[in-house]
């Protein structure tokens, strides 16, 4: 796969105007503003900002067949007040982040969000946190499956350490829980445990890759 600035470079008005003309993309509310408006130059971050747009929208495109109009379906009869300020966030993020790779996490909560698998709210809250965590970390924590509980050790074994400054997670002190249930080694030990919002963004996540993936394997 291409590194963004490759992909950048590559970039013309041409491409980018076809992939917004066809299948889902042309849904989305702002497509056929941004299609009037949008001017590519020569400027790095022109070009950069198209390629994360570009990658976002190819990533909703791997949805196929009956899926791919199921999911149309859902975006033309969805809450347009909703899908407005949804289209708004993901453009502001889109912007924002440093790492092409991110859009695809965007675009797997996007999918989510129009089989009603997350909320618009949820979903906006998903995107900030995107926004404002490292895309490595991002990864590894959607990999993987936490205990109800976890002290710093375990978060630093499965590298998402990084994220307890997010609301992905949140601290957890409970020493009549832990003695209730026999865990007196992390007695008086600063714990933390994932919150609904970190378990939302796990489930609207693997939605949305799993809905790409269904009829590419």
């Amino acid at each position: 796969m291409k590194k963004g600035f490759e992909i950048a470079a590559d970039l013309t008005e041409v491409a980018v105007k076809s992939l917004l003309l066809n299948g889902i993309a042309k849904d989305i509310p702002y497509v056929g503003t941004l299609l009037k408006v949008w001017n590519l130059n020569d400027s790095i971050r022109d070009r950069m900002f198209a390629s994360k747009v570009m990658r976002f929208f190819e990533s909703l495109s791997d949805v196929k067949g009956k899926e791919r109009e199921k999911m149309s379906n859902k975006i033309k009869y969805s809450n347009q007040d909703d899908l407005n300020n949804i289209t708004d966030k993901i453009l502001f993020c889109i912007e924002s982040i440093t790492d092409i790779d991110k859009s695809e996490f965007i675009a797997n909560l996007f999918i989510a969000y129009t089989y009603e698998k997350i909320t618009e709210s949820e979903f906006r809250r998903c995107t900030d946190i995107i926004k404002i965590s490292f895309l490595d970390d991002l990864k590894n924590y959607v990999m993987t499956n936490l205990d109800s509980y976890c002290n710093e050790q375990e978060l630093q074994r499965n590298k998402v350490i990084a994220l307890i400054n997010t609301p992905l997670f949140a601290p957890f002190r409970d020493d009549i829980f832990l003695g209730r249930v026999g865990d007196t080694d992390n007695l008086g030990e600063q714990l933390f445990k994932e919150t609904d919002i970190g378990h939302r963004f796990k489930i609207a996540f693997q939605f949305g890759k799993e809905k790409r993936e269904v009829e590419n394997s």
